[in-house]
C-alpha cells in the first residue's frame, strides 16, 4: 500500500514538475499583422509628417514597443511632434520618449497594463511624428523622398503612402522604386505582403516641382561648410604636429636634466586601465535599425 501511494505521489510530482518546466520554457513572441504608414510632404519644409498605425500581435507579456528610424533616412525627429496613441480598449500609454542611439532614433512607448502572459493579444498603436531629412535632391537635381521599415519581428502586410500637400506643384509624373506602387494624383501608395524579421523595406519616390520648391533640401553640404571643415581639419593636423614636437623636446630636456621620474608627472612607464567602461558613447542599450518590443 505504501509503495502504491509512493508511486502515485512520484507520478503526481513528475507531472507538476513537467507543467512548471513547460511554463518556464515557454517563450514569448510577437509579430506585426499590419503597418499603415502615411508620409506627407509640404513645400514649406524639408521635414515630413508621419502617421503610422501598427497592429501588434503579442503572445506573452509585453509592455514596450519601439519604432526605429535610422539616421540614413531621418537625421532627427522633432520630440515636440511625437505622439503615441494606444487604440485598443483597456490599454493606455504610460510614457514615451525618443532615444538617440548609434544607428537610429527610437520612438519608445510604454503601455499599461502589460499583455497577459498566457494569451495572444492584438494591440493597435499609432505613432505620429515629424522627421527631418527624408526629402533630398540628388546630383541630377531631382527631388526624392524615401522611408524605411524594418522590424525585429515578421510583418504580415505593409502599406506606405507618400502624400504631396496641395502646396507642392509637381512638374511631371513621379517615378517610384523599391516596390510596386500605385499613383493616384498626389498620392503614391506602396503595398507589400510578408516581410521577414530584420529585413528592410525602403520605398522611394522621385519627383520634380515647378520652381524647385525643394532646392533647400539639397543633398550634401554647402561649399562654404566644406571649406570651413577643410580649414578646421588642417588646423587640427598642424596643432597635432606642433604638440608632438613640443612633447618630444620636453621629454628630451627632462632626460638631460635627470628629472624624468615618478612624482613630477613624467614617468617612463604608462599604466593601461582595462574594463569598467563602455564604448557605446553613452547612447544606451538599443542597437541597429530594427524596431522591437519587449
Amino acid at each position: 500500500m505504501k509503495q502504491i501511494i509512493s508511486s502515485t505521489s512520484s507520478v503526481v510530482m513528475m507531472m507538476i514538475l513537467m507543467i512548471i518546466l513547460g511554463v518556464c520554457n515557454a517563450q514569448k513572441t510577437y509579430s506585426i499583422a499590419s503597418i499603415q504608414s502615411d508620409v506627407t510632404l509640404s513645400a514649406s519644409s524639408c521635414a515630413v509628417s508621419v502617421v503610422e498605425t501598427y497592429s501588434y500581435q503579442f503572445t506573452g507579456s509585453y509592455s514596450t514597443v519601439a519604432r526605429a528610424v535610422p539616421y540614413s533616412i531621418a537625421s532627427s525627429i522633432d520630440m515636440s511632434s511625437v505622439r503615441v496613441d494606444v487604440l485598443t480598449g483597456g490599454y493606455s500609454l504610460s510614457s514615451k520618449y525618443v532615444s538617440a542611439q548609434q544607428d537610429s532614433n527610437f520612438i519608445v512607448a510604454n503601455f499599461f497594463p502589460s499583455t497577459p502572459s498566457t494569451l495572444t493579444t492584438t494591440l493597435t498603436i499609432r505613432y505620429t511624428y515629424s522627421a527631418n531629412g527624408p526629402i533630398r535632391v540628388n546630383s541630377n537635381k531631382q527631388n526624392y523622398v524615401s522611408y524605411y521599415y524594418k522590424e525585429s519581428s515578421p510583418i504580415g502586410m505593409l502599406t506606405s503612402k507618400f502624400i504631396f500637400s496641395s502646396d507642392v506643384n509637381l512638374a511631371n509624373n513621379v517615378t517610384t522604386s523599391g516596390g510596386s506602387a500605385v499613383v493616384n494624383g498626389k498620392t503614391v501608395t506602396f503595398s507589400t505582403g510578408a516581410i521577414s524579421s530584420n529585413i528592410a523595406y525602403q520605398p522611394t519616390v522621385t519627383f520634380n516641382t515647378v520652381g524647385d520648391q525643394f532646392s533647400k533640401c539639397n543633398e550634401g553640404l554647402p561649399l562654404f561648410a566644406i571649406v570651413v571643415i577643410v580649414i578646421v581639419v588642417a588646423i587640427c593636423i598642424c596643432c597635432s604636429i606642433i604638440c608632438g614636437i613640443i612633447t618630444a623636446f620636453r621629454n628630451c630636456v627632462m632626460d638631460v636634466l635627470g628629472i624624468r621620474r615618478a612624482g613630477y608627472g613624467y614617468v617612463g612607464e604608462r599604466t593601461a586601465f582595462v574594463g569598467g567602461g563602455s564604448s557605446s558613447g553613452g547612447r544606451g542599450g538599443f542597437t541597429g535599425t530594427s524596431g522591437f518590443a519587449n
